[in-house]
């Protein structure tokens, strides 16, 4: 009775020896809870690199409806004129004003909620970007950003009077940026421009231009 009893303690013993090594050389332990894959996505600033073209295409529908035009200029009065400057019959220069009356939305001059202003052209049915050339800020983009006063040139797509110039100008208030609604604090105003051949009186005012220029230069 009594060997019989030694030898199940030490079979016990060596099972628990056997159980205790095994434990102690298991290096693959149980696989942790999968983790979940997390990425900020940080949205850009309108004015930053690739910025303008995040909020075009978040804003498209809103943007490029052929139905959504500003019964008013609220925001800002924009025309297209020719640039004189230059024999480039396709050149324009686009200028105008803040409004800054009584009826204007959200009207003011703060610099740090400065206006911005895009500018398209319609080619094919579709509006295209419409970048403005020689600017001192934000240089070959669409973009213009003011707190006063508009002016940008640009190169137009068509001369002659069978091909009217379809640009499409959406102006709004920096801050009102992720808020946008149609003639509340946005404004989308289509204008029409026919780039015509030379005629007399566009001859004679670059050569007085010219003439002016030189005698400026001179002093």
């Amino acid at each position: 009775m009594t060997k019989r009893f030694v030898f199940l303690l030490v079979l016990l013993l060596v099972l628990l020896t056997s159980t205790v090594t095994v434990l102690a050389f298991d290096t693959n332990p149980p696989p942790a809870a999968a983790k979940v894959a997390y990425t900020e996505v940080k949205v850009p600033d309108i004015t930053s690199p690739g910025g303008v073209t995040y909020y075009t295409n978040k804003n498209a529908s809103l943007f490029f409806n052929q139905d959504n035009q500003s019964k008013e200029n609220f925001l800002v009065c924009v025309s297209a004129n020719r640039d004189l400057k230059t024999n480039d019959l396709l050149r324009y220069t686009l200028s105008g004003s803040i409004k800054t009356d009584e009826n204007a939305a959200d009207a003011t001059e703060d610099s740090n909620d400065p206006l911005i202003v895009l500018l398209y052209i319609k080619i094919d049915g579709a509006y295209e970007p419409l970048n403005t050339i020689d600017a001192k800020t934000y240089k070959d983009t669409n973009m213009l950003e003011t707190n006063r006063l508009i002016y940008a040139k640009v190169l137009l797509q068509n001369l002659g009077n069978e091909k009217v110039n379809q640009l499409r100008m959406i102006a709004f208030r920096k801050s009102q940026l992720n808020q946008l609604e149609l003639d509340k604090n946005l404004q989308i105003t289509d204008l029409k421009v026919v780039a015509r051949t030379y005629a007399v009186m566009d001859r004679a005012r670059i050569g007085i231009y010219d003439i002016m220029n030189i005698f400026q230069l001179s002093k």
